[in-house]
């Protein structure tokens, strides 16, 4: 899209610091159902699959918490093209689908786990008859099992760990005995020995685990629901970024305020910086944009298009990061005065 538009010599600029009616940005919250449960479904394919990979990895080594952010990512990656191939702008829709496929990755590696567990009775048939003898036992009292005198002097011919694997009969009685034997986090100091995080300490462990995957998964598909969307052309609107502008407070409160005044660029190796992002749909921008903005005919909606404002600064790495600021709506008559008071500012790819 060019950066440039002719509009009439009535239309206001930036020198003139017009205030324009503006709205806060809020997505419009569109989806259709067939589309939602296509990427409900891709995406709980992908989580499945990532859990199974997940298991088989850990096989070979295992990072505790990079791994879940890791999950948390690539299910937040491929939701991303969900969203935007399926077009579903409810930011609570793409978020809990998001939460959803990350739990399931996660359980879906505990699964496998089980799964690989119940292959040691499948392919032994003596140690299946073991089991069954030792679950028999276990069930002739309900109510006390483990705690009845006839049943603890049975299972004094196992050892402790054996006797727990061979009274596992369900998935969940699975997780729970690998929550006693707890998850061990070994030293790589000094030979150290690792250390046991124990029956609730594993839980609590796990649990945190699902939270970083569902947590990630959730913040990075709800952002993307929410970009801007004309509902009209049924397309994403395309971002334009300029930046990085001195005193993103004056640049923000500008902004909000409808007051559009030019601006001076900004150095990040200095202070903080400013990053606008204009987000305008190319296919319903008039080639000349006049000063009322019913421009598209009577009794139609007003065309608008999106400021965005973020906060960018370098970290100690010398990385640009960036925060949200402010979103908001303005009517497309606005566009080409926020061109000229941008005009100045080195524009930049979305990211």
């Amino acid at each position: 899209m060019s950066t440039e538009n002719e509009y009439t010599p009535e239309a206001p600029t930036a020198r003139q610091a017009v205030a324009f009616d503006v709205t806060p940005f809020k997505a419009d919250g569109g989806f259709r159902m067939g589309d939602a449960m296509q990427m409900i479904g891709a995406l709980g394919i992908v989580g499945i699959l990532l859990g199974i990979i997940t298991h088989y990895v850990s096989k070979l080594f295992y990072f505790i918490l990079l791994f879940p952010l890791g999950i948390g990512v690539l299910v937040g990656l491929w939701g991303n093209w969900c969203i935007t191939r399926f077009k579903i702008r409810s930011p609570l829709i793409g978020g809990v689908s998001g939460l959803v496929a990350g739990c399931l990755a996660m359980t879906a590696m505990h699964y496998w786990d089980y799964r690989e567990f119940e292959s040691n009775f499948t392919d032994n048939p003596q140690l299946a008859a073991v089991r069954e003898m030792v679950q028999q036992a276990a069930q002739a009292d309900p109510v006390l099992k483990e705690n009845s005198p006839e049943f603890r002097e049975f299972a004094n011919q196992f050892d402790p760990e054996i006797l727990q694997a061979l009274l596992v009969d369900s998935f969940p009685s699975y997780v729970d005995m690998a929550a006693k034997r707890g998850v061990e986090i070994n030293s790589n100091r000094g030979g150290g020995k690792g250390s046991n995080l124990g029956y609730t300490g594993t839980y609590i462990y796990w649990g945190v685990e699902m939270l970083i995957v569902a947590g990630i998964a959730f913040a990075m598909m709800s952002s993307t629901a929410g970009q801007p969307f004309c509902v009209d052309c049924n397309l994403w609107k395309t971002p334009e970024v300029y930046g990085p502008i001195k005193d993103p407070a004056h640049v923000t409160e500008m902004i909000q305020a409808g007051r559009i005044e030019p601006v001076e660029s900004g150095d990040l190796s200095v202070a903080p910086g400013a990053f606008v992002t204009l987000s305008v749909c190319g296919e319903c921008l008039p080639e000349e944009i006049a000063p009322d903005p019913r421009v598209v005919g009577p009794g139609a909606e007003p065309i608008s298009f999106e400021i965005f404002v973020e906060r960018g600064a370098l970290n100690g790495k010398g990385e640009l990061t960036k925060s949200m600021l402010s979103r908001t709506t303005y009517p497309i008559t606005a566009l080409p005065v926020i061109r000229e008071a941008l005009q100045a500012i080195h524009s930049v790819s979305p990211s």
